[in-house]
């Protein structure tokens, strides 16, 4: 009942969008819950997959959603990224072999995602660009 999106986010993944950037959903609530979440706040469009915990496939850290979700796109792990808000996220990239964004402004916080090893920390929403559209 309290989800929402983060204040700058939707405006953000706009931009990613319109660039081009492939943009996913990985997620350990169910996928009926997830899907149902993400399709209220941003749409049908947004998202080019949106997978979230299944019975077929190990919850994150696991890098098994990483996996499918990149061969889904038909991408490497070097042209991915993991933006997240936990070390569970930030984990599960190190799992999957792709680079990290840790969203300090998210569900844990700085510290923890610097202690799980983020490869970069973004401070606000925008700062993703910055990261994302080199």
């Amino acid at each position: 009942d309290e989800t929402v999106p983060y204040a700058g986010i939707p405006k953000v993944l706009e931009q990613l969008k319109a660039a081009g950037v492939h943009l996913a959903v990985a997620s350990n609530k169910t996928q009926p819950f997830v899907e149902t979440i993400v399709k209220h706040y941003f749409g049908t469009s947004c998202f080019d997959q949106i997978l979230g915990s299944s019975d077929s496939r190990p919850k994150k850290p696991s890098p098994e959603i990483i996996t499918q979700i990149l061969k889904n796109a038909g991408i490497q792990a070097d042209q991915a990224v993991m933006i997240g808000d936990s070390n569970v996220d930030i984990q599960t990239a190190k799992n999957a072999g792709i680079d990290s964004i840790g969203c300090i402004w998210g569900f844990r916080g700085k510290e923890e995602l610097m202690q799980a090893g983020a490869d970069e920390l973004a401070e606000k929403p925008e700062d993703l660009l910055k990261f994302m559209l080199i």
